[in-house]
């Protein structure tokens, strides 16, 4: 950028009271009438596709989608256009994103998907889109976590419910969180429900040996005690520091009563 269109763009700015994310970027409303190459990026790999979806612009969308900018175009730490979408909450974009064929499935880095996103900041619309689009439910990114544990600790029912429809997995264990119902635990009692409907392991342990009702009689979490216990859960597992349940609830009175009534011993 030449030092003139540059000069130009900070007195624009100023004048109009915007302010750039990074000072070393041109503001996109004007990015867009200088910026020539449709798939020219930044410096950190941002497309003018991207500023434009990031922005709401969805005119301006529409016409790089026509001219053929590439709708799976991703920054350098793997941000999709259509992460991008979500993230900013523009449905309307990315439904127009995924009619144009992109692939809601690309990942960053750390391989989180736009449904990691949507599930785990409870964007029910996004995430109803994203798998009518074949999202996969069981990808996994930071530690094997999956859109259902992330959904488990947000605690929208919904999405839960949902996701466990597309089949996802249950089962999964991450690193070093443990499984959905883990999650579930600090969350909703409908969310522990589902899971124990949808055949969770009630007894599975996490990378500390702790299983769901552990973390149950730890935050004194009555009600999805009783009912991990109802789906067989083991009130005597021990945690990898040989620390049962009733010995975790020391102090919750009602939390004791209901594993020593269900045959806890320390």
């Amino acid at each position: 950028m030449s030092a003139l269109v540059r000069c130009i763009t900070l007195c624009v700015v100023s004048a109009f009271g915007f302010r750039e994310k990074d000072e070393t970027q041109t503001p996109w409303w004007l990015m867009k009438k200088i910026w020539g190459d449709k798939e020219k990026a930044d410096k950190k790999g941002n497309s003018i596709l991207h500023y434009a979806v990031a922005n709401g612009d969805k005119d301006f969308v529409d016409k790089l989608i026509q001219d053929g900018a590439n709708v799976n175009a991703q920054n350098k730490v793997g941000w999709s256009v259509v992460a991008e979408a979500s993230n900013s909450e523009h449905l309307d974009i990315m439904m127009d994103l995924i009619k144009a064929k992109a692939d809601v499935n690309i990942a960053r880095r750390d391989g989180m998907t736009p449904l990691h996103m949507c599930a785990g900041k409870g964007k029910w619309e996004f995430v109803e889109a994203l798998l009518n689009a074949k999202a996969e439910v069981n990808t996994k990114y930071d530690g094997d976590r999956t859109p259902l544990m992330a959904a488990c600790r947000n605690g929208n029912l919904k999405i839960v419910q949902a996701l466990l429809k597309a089949n996802a997995d249950v089962k999964a264990r991450a690193t070093p969180d443990g499984t959905a119902l883990h999650k579930a635990v600090r969350s909703r009692l409908e969310v522990v429900n589902a899971l124990i409907d949808a055949k969770a392991n009630p007894n599975a342990q996490n990378f500390e040996g702790e299983t769901p009702l552990w973390l149950a009689a730890r935050y004194d979490e009555y009600e999805k005690a009783e009912a991990l216990i109802k789906a067989k859960a083991d009130v005597n597992a021990k945690d990898y520091s040989k620390r049962s349940p009733l010995r975790i609830a020391k102090g919750y009175h009602f939390m004791e009563g209901l594993l020593k009534r269900n045959g806890a011993t320390e």
